[in-house]
């Protein structure tokens, strides 16, 4: 069995070829099925003996398939279509042989799926190996990897598991005889820039002993490997979690390497203009809880950044949902604690210091709007924070450093939804009322704030929920409908206003023509300059995980969509954010993605972030995101914690071992998790 979101695969190798099902959980809560089978299918192929899933793509081995000879193996990767179909493609190995067994174990993770054949003969009978296989941007599957053991034996039984995780495998060998019969042993490798892979780390249980099997069952999630070893303390069996470091791959074993190094193509294909990134599968780690740390905080350096920083409230309270809405502008951070629930209680500015530091420098409070913190934004010297009710507060910072409310922005007969979502650029502010209007502020010369522009919504049965998100960038301002019925499945849609030199505010309407979408385009905006990300958080044919839409305006004037960004995890796109050629997209779960523009235009994801496996237990969430510049915010909020914002510094030009799975192109970044535990925090 494998579990990939809301998606779960079974294998049935019985019968008489087998088979395996796929569980789909609907939004509804409704879990629905579909079976797969062979194109192919012969008695006794065990199709279904091993399964694994990851978005909308599933391996499924048939270790006695007899298409190389007697019980060589194979293995079929399915990919579901946008009408629910599912596809399939059959993997055999480049030299595969009668008795292999290929298909024994089958792993996937984006682009790329690894198979076991774990009674291989390469290093002695049964001594065992596992394939890599990659897809390209044209969609063609191709074995690039042959992977065997640097030591390997006769009936090690290399390959019985796999496992991968972005450029990392894990095999397992159970039978490997290192600390006498069958202690077993297991095996990482890593992907080099030049499609290499190289064994960089082989496992040993600290208390081995003979019958042990240790490596039975392997699983990798980004720097996290976890062994199994069902022999050990006389069957009673254990399992054993390392952390891995980042590691410099050796130099390759013969063979190890691509398997077409003359056809010039790096595994993952081309990246172009409009085409559908998938990222790499986050890892998790554990949390660092226990010793409060120093109240003045000490980043940490971490390879390709320059730290991570974690700060809270003065005052933290469980359910304080502090990052429920966060804004960073350079050296300036703002941040709402309250969520959405009508329990706001402030919200603070942080600045950063000389030494590289973020510290509190200002607690905003309203005794006399509730709901004060609902959206934030900064700009500069200058902040503004919504209510969701009827007005709107810009505070500046002075020449002295402090923070000052310099105007309460309100319109007559306003009583709720305003200040929804609120944005800020320089001297213009937007200002939406929700399911209404929105409203651009411009500050004068005496510096009062006059609102200069309404922008009404125009249909009331086309735009529903107008204003629910909205952004500022200069002369341009972007509000959506996230739900319209401008067809059946009401897809959403984005108003891009833009100021002429004569102040005149002309508009255009964005209407996705994505037939993946089901609802929800719209639901977060983000704008720089001449480019906006739309983040559309419900998308038909990926189980909600949604996708997040980037359109750039060309020399004509126009807005056109350049790319379309899909990552994991629940509800991609709730939160965008968007700082020259960097975009922060977020989830309604534990995880957040940035993707940078290369210089032939394609968007790249270089980063992940991801709350550890503990933050489950404590329902924490990323709320809000937020990039500026090298400067990226992540919110992380529950009911059982009193929320915290995660500042990282993000170092360009941060170069790693090629595309991750999934990435469709000549990339030359790594896909890098970072776990947000924290090292230092603020009181």
């Amino acid at each position: 069995m494998s579990v990939s979101g809301n998606r779960i695969i079974v294998g049935a190798q019985g019968g008489s070829s087998g088979s395996a099902y796929v569980f789909d959980r609907g939004s509804d809560g409704a879990w629905s099925q579909t079976k797969l089978t062979a194109s192919d299918g012969a008695d006794g192929d065990l199709f279904g003996h091993s399964v694994a899933v990851s978005g909308s793509r599933a391996v499924v081995g048939a270790l006695l398939d007899d298409d190389d000879g007697s019980s060589s193996g194979s293995a079929y990767v399915f990919e579901r279509g946008s009408d629910g179909t599912w596809s399939q493609t059959k993997l055999t190995a480049s030299d595969g042989a009668a008795g292999d067994q290929f298909g024994k174990s089958v792993a996937v993770s984006g682009n790329r799926v690894i198979v076991g054949a774990y009674l291989n003969d390469d290093d002695g009978t049964y001594s065992g190996s596992a394939y890599v296989f990659e897809r390209s941007s044209g969609g063609t599957w191709s074995q690039v990897s042959k992977l065997t053991a640097s030591d390997g034996a006769t009936n090690d039984r290399f390959g019985h598991s796999v496992a991968v995780s972005g450029n990392r495998i894990a095999v397992g060998a159970y039978r490997n005889d290192d600390d006498g019969s069958d202690s077993g042993s297991a095996y990482v490798f890593e992907r080099s820039s030049d499609g290499t892979w190289s064994e960089t780390t082989k496992f040993l249980a600290s208390d081995r002993a003979a019958g042990d099997e240790f490596g039975i069952a392997v699983g990798i999630s980004g720097s996290v490997a976890f062994i199994g070893a069902a022999g050990d303390d006389s069957a009673a069996g254990s399992a054993y979690v390392y952390e891995l470091s980042t590691t410099t791959p050796a130099a390759p074993r013969p063979g190890s390497g691509p398997e077409n190094p003359e056809s010039g193509q790096e595994p993952g294909g081309v990246n172009e203009p409009e085409t559908e990134t998938e990222p790499s599968v986050p890892g998790d780690s554990p949390e660092e809880d226990g010793e409060e740390p120093p109240a003045r905080p000490s980043v940490s350096s971490y390879e390709g950044s320059s730290g991570v920083q974690k700060i809270t409230s003065g005052n933290p309270v469980n359910g304080d949902f502090l990052g429920w809405s966060v804004s960073v502008s350079g050296g300036r951070a703002i941040a709402a604690s309250g969520g959405p629930w009508g329990f706001p209680d402030a919200v603070y500015i942080y600045e950063k210091d000389s030494s590289g530091g973020w510290a509190e420098v200002k607690k905003l409070v309203s005794e006399e709007d509730p709901y004060f913190g609902w959206s934030v934004a900064i700009s500069g010297s200058r902040a503004i924070v919504g209510t969701d009710r009827d007005a709107a507060y810009v505070y500046e910072r002075g020449s002295d450093g402090v923070w000052t409310l310099a105007q309460k922005l309100t319109e007559d007969g306003v009583r709720s939804g305003f200040g929804h979502r609120v944005s800020i650029s320089g001297d213009r502010a937007l200002v939406s009322h929700y399911d209404h209007a929105a409203y651009i502020y411009e500050r004068s010369a005496d510096g009062d704030w006059v609102m200069a522009q309404k922008l009404p919504r125009v249909d009331a049965l086309a735009d529903y929920h107008f204003g629910a998100s909205a952004a500022v960038s200069g002369d341009v301002a972007v509000v959506s409908a996230p739900i319209t019925n401008e067809s059946v499945q009401r897809p959403g849609a984005v108003h891009v206003y833009e100021r002429g030199s004569d102040g005149v505010w002309s508009s255009t309407k964005l209407l996705t023509d994505d037939a993946t979408s089901a609802y929800g385009f719209g639901w977060s905006v983000a704008i720089s300059g001449s480019r906006l990300v739309v983040g559309a958080p419900v998308a038909a044919g990926f189980a909600e995980s949604g996708a997040a839409y980037v359109y750039e305006k060309n020399s004509s004037g126009e807005w056109t969509r350049t790319q379309k960004l899909i990552g994991l995890g629940h509800r991609f796109g709730w939160e965008v954010s968007i700082s020259g050629d960097r975009i922060v997209a977020g989830t309604q779960d534990r995880t957040a993605y940035v993707y940078e523009r290369g210089s032939d235009g394609a968007w790249t994801q270089i980063l992940v972030f991801e709350l550890s496996t503990a933050a489950d237990s404590r329902g924490e969430e990323v709320q809000g995101v937020s990039i500026s510049g090298d400067t990226a915010l992540i919110g992380v909020a529950g009911w059982s914690t009193p929320g915290s914002v995660y500042i990282y510094e993000v170092v360009s030009g941060v170069t790693g071992p090629g595309p991750g799975p999934g990435e469709e192109g000549p990339v030359a970044r790594v896909s890098e998790t970072v776990t947000l535990t924290g090292n230092s925090k603020l009181t």
